[in-house]
């Protein structure tokens, strides 16, 4: 009998980042060695280009409103990664975006 596969979510948060080397970079490298969801929170006003790579590489989103207090985000990321990692995933791991 073989083990049931667990399934693994890995969350991070680009919020405020335009760079679109940073996101090829980040999800190429990331692609390189896993192939399991991801969930990246986006700021609602980012721009096609982002939202189509993360597209190409297979990449759930969500989108938050950018916050005016950076300092607080970094802490309230954590909130937002607490509901992305529910029950139907058996590990999460969060990975700084840069």
């Amino acid at each position: 009998m073989t083990a049931p596969r667990r399934r693994t979510l890995v969350v991070s948060a680009a919020v405020g980042y335009k760079d679109m080397d940073m996101y090829s970079s980040f999800l190429s490298s990331l692609r390189e060695y896993y192939d399991g969801d991801i969930m990246m929170a986006i700021a609602a006003d980012s721009s096609p280009e982002v939202k189509s790579t993360l597209a190409k590489h297979n990449v759930m989103y969500d989108e938050v409103d950018m916050p005016k207090n950076w300092h607080l985000f970094n802490i309230d990321r954590f909130r937002l990664y607490s509901r992305y990692c529910n029950s139907a995933y058996d590990y999460c791991m969060a990975i700084d975006f840069r």
